[in-house]
């Protein structure tokens, strides 16, 4: 399977750019492969304000649950707590996710 993404700037203009052969797979381990080769580029450059755009569907609602809980995260004044039972919101989110793959 192949993998390929891209990198711009604030201004919209090409940074980077990547493409290769992962192995046998599905195409959203595909997706999945690109975006963490993505993260992982701009982590190593020092980037740590980043928007994730994704043309996959399923990749963008995969995000989705942690977004909300990263969101509640950044006003908390706890340091990470690991939740046993999601918040309700977030229960929704997850099965909503599950029911639109069925």
């Amino acid at each position: 399977m192949g993998v390929g993404g891209l990198v711009r700037g604030r201004d919209k203009k090409w940074l980077s750019g990547f493409m290769g052969f992962v192995g046998l797979g599905s195409p959203l381990e595909a997706e999945l492969l690109a975006v963490l080769a993505a993260l992982k580029f701009a982590w190593d450059k020092g980037w740590r304000n980043l928007i994730l755009e994704s043309d996959c569907l399923e990749v963008v609602n995969i995000f989705k649950p942690a977004d909300w809980l990263a969101c509640k995260g950044a006003r908390a004044e706890d340091p990470i707590k690991w939740l046993d039972v999601p918040p309700p919101a977030v229960d929704t989110l997850v099965v909503l996710d599950f029911m639109s793959g069925l």
